[in-house]
């Protein structure tokens, strides 16, 4: 749960109301807590509706408003699975998965990677960017940057920059 100073100083930096820090958190939880019930579930073959997997969708179910500090182990990193946040999560929806990952490549998750997690941090990053279009210009301009040229190589080329765009 956030505290007090904590909302303040989100609202402050960020721009945001109070009403929007509470509901990206709680959406933030929920999408923990069905990320982790999604895994232990894919674990263990069968949802938990005892359905078969392959008739299984989050989506279906109705999400908690749980803060996302009982959902988890306390020596358990909190977070979004990333692939889950990639299918479910509503900043992202409508963007080809390839998209997708390149934008939390460019906000510099390593998606690669097998426990790979949007945590608190970059999950309010990316609300700011995409849904209320409130960020520092530095940010903004360092993460378009590294989404056009993830490799930080200084030059992309222009097919490559099209096909982005397009």
């Amino acid at each position: 749960m956030l505290q007090n100073e904590e909302i303040r100083e989100i609202c402050v930096k960020h721009a945001l109301s109070r009403k929007e820090v509470y509901q990206i958190r709680s959406e933030f939880a929920s999408m923990c807590d069905d990320s982790e019930k999604m895994k232990a579930e894919m674990e263990s073959g069968v949802s938990g509706d005892g359905l078969p997997d392959a008739v299984y969708s989050p989506k279906a179910r109705t999400n908690t408003l749980q803060s996302p500090e009982t959902v988890t182990d306390v020596n358990k990193p909190l977070g979004i699975n990333v692939d889950y946040f990639i299918k479910y999560s509503q900043f992202l929806s409508g963007a080809i998965p390839s998209i997708s990952k390149r934008i939390l490549i460019a906000q510099g998750l390593d998606v690669e990677s097998t426990g790979a997690m949007v945590n608190w941090q970059m999950f309010l990053d990316l609300y700011c960017i995409f849904e209320a279009g409130q960020v520092e210009k530095n940010h903004l301009i360092k993460f378009w940057i590294k989404f056009f040229d993830a490799k930080l190589e200084g030059v992309v080329k222009k097919a490559d920059y099209e096909k982005l765009l397009e």
